[in-house]
């Protein structure tokens, strides 16, 4: 067993070009209910600019629909909350952590783009992007159907991981007619059990990818041609 096996699923994840846990990553690794995991962060004796710099709290759904606090943080931020968190299995847990931020970290410094980012584009398997951020596409929620005051967008990101290439997505919720959402899911693992792919093909991949963003009405930036 590695250390690594003692982290829940996606306990690092590359957010906007940066590395983050969640206060629910955290709660799932250490054992502990989400709710203290929350009053912990709320009582760090941080500075304001290091808290600024290192948390940021985020809504995502909960298993009944329901949005719900929680928080995101860099590597130095998670190190700060879990400073008090004591005892042998907690050590290794820290370590493993750490080993996750460093390994994500030396794997994006050597990922380099394939393609840049293009609308709409039909591409043959040997020029799809193994590194990819989307930005903000228009979507429809199917849940809330609210489309009078409501704007729907979905966001994804591809990476290579390990020999093979995974997608991530985020669901975000604004104003009628604005073109970026008011909150967002961050961390849409907690949203839908699709929203999380891995594949060792990339064209299998792009192909779910497409089948996720059409299930939630957006349109996927590359329509992949058949070998």
């Amino acid at each position: 067993m590695t250390a690594l096996t003692l982290l829940p699923e996606n306990a690092v994840v590359e957010t906007h070009g940066d590395l983050k846990t969640t206060s629910l990553k955290v709660a799932e690794a250490f054992g502990k209910r989400h709710d203290n995991v929350l009053r912990t962060l709320d009582k760090l004796d941080c500075s304001p600019e290091f808290n600024a710099l290192n948390f940021e709290a985020v809504d995502y759904i909960d298993q009944k629909g329901q949005f719900r606090k929680a928080y995101q943080m860099t590597k130095d931020g998670f190190m700060f909350l879990v400073m008090g968190f004591t005892g042998k299995k907690a050590a290794a847990i820290k370590e493993a952590y750490i080993t996750a931020f460093n390994q994500m970290a030396e794997q994006l410094r050597s990922s380099l783009p394939i393609l840049p980012p293009t609308q709409a584009l039909p591409v043959p398997h040997n020029y799809l992007p193994n590194f990819y951020d989307s930005g903000w596409l228009p979507a429809l929620y199917r849940r809330c159907q609210s489309e009078t005051h409501w704007t729907y967008h979905i966001k994804f990101n591809v990476r290579p991981k390990g020999g093979k290439f995974c997608a991530t997505f985020e669901l975000g919720i604004g104003g009628k007619g604005n073109t970026q959402p008011n909150f967002s899911s961050s961390g849409a693992q907690f949203v839908d059990s699709n929203f999380y792919l891995e594949y060792r093909d990339l064209e299998e991949l792009w192909e779910y990818i497409g089948k996720v963003l059409s299930k939630y009405g957006a349109q996927c930036p590359y329509n992949v041609h058949s070998k």
